[in-house]
C-alpha cells in the first residue's frame, strides 16, 4: 500500500522508489481523467489497484469519499453524509483516507471518523468526535490524518481529551487522554512502533501507544505556529518544523531539541526525510544536513507561495505547488533538470500526489489525473 496525504497534515515519509528524469510525460494526454463534483485538498490513498478520493457532493452539504479502479478510473463506490459547514479553504476533508486491514478510515473536516469496507464502501461504523465531546469544529477544521497501527486508530481531538484511540473494527474507544490543545498536524508513528510523534499548541511530543501517556514534551521557542507540519522520523531521530519556529531536532536517545535552521519556515507542507538529511520547500528547495547542520543546497524555482507537495528518493525530488507549477530536481545537487505546469488555468493543486511505481496520480481543481512517467511503458 502506498498512500500520501495532503494539505492539512502529513502522516508518511514521502519517500518513493522511482522518479522520472524529465516532465515530458506530462505533455501528453493522461492514461484516465475523472472529474468530480469539487476540489479536494485531502491526500489520495492507494491499495490493491483501488484509489480513494475524497471531496464533496455538488451541494457542499455532504462529505464524499470515492473508490475508483487506479488503472481505468472507473468509479466502484462512493461513501457519503451530512456534514454542513463553512470553512477557510472550502469544507472537503483535509485528512487523507487510511487503507488497514480492508477498512478505509475516513476523517472529514466537520470530525466525522467513519470505517468503510474497502470493498464494497459500505459504512461499518461512524464517530461524530464533535458531539461525542461537545466541541466547537477548529477553525480550519479537524485535519490530521488518522494514524493506524496494530487494528488501533490514534487521533488527536482538541485538548479534553487531546489524544484517543479507537478500535479499527467496531470505532469503540479505547482510551482518551487530556493535554495540550491540537494542532492542525498528522501523528506519525516511531521506528520502534511504541510510541508516536505529534505537534500540539505548545510543542512537540511523543506519548505511548498503549494509554497515551506522555513519554517525552518539548515546548516551542516561539509562538503562533499553527502546527500543520507533522513530525519528520529520520535516522537518528525526529525532526519538527513551523513557520515561527524553523527546523529543529531530536536525536532517538537524547531529550534536547537543537535548532537546525531557523530561516526555513513552512506553514502547510511536511518536508521530506532522506537518511539524515531533511528536504524542505521554502521560498525554493532545500537539503538541510542535521548532522552538519546546515543546508547541503538551495535551488530557487518561482515556487507559488503556500502549499507544496514534495516526493524525493535518493537521485530525485519531484515538488508540486499549489499553483499547479512541477518541478523535478537532482537530489544529490539540487539541480533543477525540468519544469511543467498542469494546467494553463488557474486551477489550485492542494492534494498531495501519489506514486506506485511508474504511475502518478494528481489532482487538479476537480479532476484527477493518471500518468504514466515512464516514456518506454
Amino acid at each position: 500500500m502506498d498512500s500520501w496525504p495532503g494539505f492539512r497534515g502529513h502522516d508518511q515519509s514521502g519517500k518513493v522508489s522511482w522518479l522520472p528524469q524529465s516532465l515530458d510525460f506530462l505533455d501528453h494526454s493522461p492514461v484516465w481523467s475523472s472529474k468530480f463534483q469539487s476540489h479536494g485538498v485531502g491526500g489520495l490513498s492507494i491499495a490493491e489497484n483501488r484509489i480513494i478520493v475524497s471531496g464533496r457532493d455538488a451541494s457542499d452539504l455532504k462529505d464524499q469519499f470515492i473508490a475508483l479502479d487506479a488503472q481505468s478510473g472507473r468509479q466502484l463506490w462512493t461513501y457519503q453524509y451530512e456534514a454542513p459547514a463553512e470553512l477557510d479553504y472550502g469544507n472537503t476533508p483535509r485528512a487523507t483516507p487510511v487503507i488497514a486491514e480492508n477498512v478505509v478510515v475516513t476523517l472529514g473536516a466537520t470530525g466525522i471518523l467513519s470505517g468503510i469496507d474497502f470493498k464494497t464502501g459500505i459504512k461499518l461504523w461512524t464517530l461524530d468526535l464533535a458531539k461525542q465531546y461537545s466541541l466547537a469544529v477548529p477553525t480550519w477544521g479537524f485535519c490530521g490524518t488518522p494514524l493506524v497501527h496494530e487494528q488501533t486508530i490514534y487521533l488527536q481531538v482538541a485538548q479534553y481529551p487531546t489524544l484517543i484511540a479507537v478500535d479499527l473494527f467496531d470505532g469503540s474507544i479505547r482510551w482518551e487522554i487530556d493535554g495540550n490543545e491540537a494542532a492542525y498536524s498528522s501523528l506519525v508513528l516511531s521506528p520502534q512502533g511504541k510510541t508516536l510523534f505529534g505537534v500540539d499548541s505548545e510543542g512537540y511530543f511523543e506519548r505511548r501507544l498503549q494509554d497515551g501517556s506522555i513519554q517525552w514534551s518539548a515546548k516551542r521557542q516561539y509562538s503562533g505556529d499553527f502546527g500543520v507540519p507533522a513530525p519528520i522520523v529520520l535516522d537518528r531521530g525526529v525532526a519538527f518544523i513551523g513557520e515561527n519556529n524553523g527546523l529543529a531536532f531530536r536525536t532517538s536517545d537524547g531529550d534536547e531539541l537543537v535548532p537546525i535552521d531557523e530561516d526555513l519556515l513552512p506553514d502547510s507542507h511536511t518536508p521530506v526525510g532522506i537518511g539524515n538529511d531533511v528536504l524542505v520547500a521554502f521560498e525554493g528547495l532545500h537539503r538541510v544536513s542535521i548532522d552538519g547542520k546546515n543546508r547541503v543546497w538551495s535551488a530557487s524555482p518561482k515556487l507559488a507561495d503556500g502549499y507544496v507537495a514534495l516526493m524525493a528518493n535518493d537521485e530525485r525530488l519531484i515538488a508540486f505547488d499549489q499553483a499547479g507549477k512541477v518541478f523535478l530536481a537532482d537530489c544529490q545537487t539540487g539541480e533543477i533538470l525540468d519544469q511543467a505546469k498542469l494546467s494553463e488555468q488557474k486551477l489550485r493543486t492542494l492534494s498531495h500526489p501519489a506514486i506506485v511505481g511508474t504511475k502518478l496520480w494528481v489532482r487538479v481543481g476537480s479532476e484527477l489525473r493518471c500518468y504514466e512517467m515512464d516514456s518506454q511503458n
